[in-house]
């Protein structure tokens, strides 16, 4: 059986990665799956809780990646908005303000 503070110290682990991860502090979610690693390597595998908690740690790093690709493809989108937008500006429109009544940046 996995002891009680190995198991908090996992449980806690979940938590930050998850709110890293949700507000994209992507350096200090790689240092949290980093600890991650250490912790989980304390645990005896034969455990039945340590292979649970290993599951859950396969889900949560799963998770972390697909999270980071969605946000990235929705920085990558808004940039090629924005790129668009200033292209309109320097060589289309008058000005700036000109622009921004034509051209509905909502996407």
């Amino acid at each position: 059986m996995t002891s009680p503070e190995c198991t908090r110290e996992i449980e806690q682990n979940f938590a930050d990665l998850r709110s890293a991860m949700q507000e994209r502090r992507y350096s200090e979610a790689q240092t949290l799956l980093e600890e991650q690693r250490l912790i989980f390597g304390k645990l005896r595998l034969e455990d039945l809780d340590a292979c649970e908690l290993l599951r859950q740690a396969q889900d949560l790093a799963n998770w972390a990646l697909m999270l980071a690709r969605v946000q990235h493809s929705h920085t990558e989108q808004a940039f090629a908005s924005l790129l668009k937008i200033k292209q309109l500006d320097a060589g289309y429109l008058p000005s700036p303000v000109c622009s921004a009544e034509l051209v509905s940046v909502r996407g």
